[in-house]
């Protein structure tokens, strides 16, 4: 009796350990599942498209087939240069602009999202104010197009993967901002609400708005102030790369900001002087 009441003890401490290590083992088994699930969620085998166009809004965006498989790998290291867009008019009237911006999830320095825009038509007539010429021709119904990022907007995001070390993206984000049929109507926001419906002037057609003429020396701002064509892509890098905020930018002009940024990016007359200007 007195060596068992010894032993008792012991057996006690025995136990107690055996207790707690099964108890452990049941905690790290419970929650190292949910963590395997949220990374398997984090890390999908495919790059997703998330069409945010209203249904009523007349165009049928997708990736297209020839690029569709090389865009959706995830481990694509070109996938801005395989990102190509089949865009459809499936309404029954003829369009003449539209506007669409492209956001894809890699977040820079500051937290932003990489953004491209997509476009048709001259910048004049995306007014629906101003009437289209016989030199302006739209897009007919049922008829297709293919669109794919501006060159120079790549180069901009070459700089960014090299030397910033921008991970690549796994999702993408399509919104409208803009459509005109040419005849006073059009839809705008990413909600697609009509325009107020006007009578059309036709407009004069503009040849500094090309992307391939106009002066290569300087570009008219909003602000009323002509920079050299280094001063402006380094601005209008730091605005659409590095965000509006640290550019210098306040919060009520960022939005006219990030417009004007894209659109210098686009009217480079020759993406050589946009590759030396950075």
């Amino acid at each position: 009796m007195k060596s068992l009441r010894k032993l008792t003890p012991l057996f006690r401490l025995f136990l107690a350990a055996m207790l707690l290590t099964v108890a452990l083992v049941l905690l790290f088994k419970g929650t190292s599942g949910p963590i395997s699930a949220q990374q398997s969620r984090a890390l999908p085998q495919e790059r997703q498209i998330e069409n945010l166009i209203p249904r009523h809004v007349p165009l049928d965006v997708k990736v297209t087939k020839d690029k569709e498989k090389a865009w959706k790998d995830i481990k694509n290291e070109n996938w801005a240069r395989d990102f190509e867009l089949e865009i459809t008019n499936t309404g029954e009237k003829p369009i003449y602009t539209f506007y669409l911006l492209i956001f894809f999830d890699v977040p820079t320095d500051f937290e932003t999202e990489l953004i491209a825009p997509i476009h048709y038509g001259r910048p004049e007539i995306s007014d629906p104010r101003t009437k289209p010429t016989a030199d302006d021709v739209p897009i007919k119904p049922r008829e297709t197009q293919v669109f794919r990022i501006h060159p120079n907007i790549l180069l901009s995001w070459d700089k960014g993967r090299r030397q910033k070390g921008w991970r690549l993206p796994t999702k993408v984000r399509i919104k409208l901002e803009s459509l005109t049929f040419g005849d006073g109507t059009g839809l705008m926001f990413s909600e697609g609400i009509p325009y107020p419906r006007t009578s059309p002037k036709t407009s004069q057609r503009n040849s500094s708005t090309s992307p391939t003429r106009g002066k290569r020396k300087s570009v008219n701002w909003r602000w009323g102030k002509t920079r050299p064509i280094r001063t402006q892509a380094s601005w209008a890098y730091d605005v659409i790369l590095q965000g509006e905020q640290n550019s210098g930018i306040t919060q009520t002009h960022a939005p006219i900001a990030r417009a004007d940024a894209i659109r210098w990016l686009l009217a480079i007359p020759v993406v050589k002087d946009f590759r030396n200007a950075l």
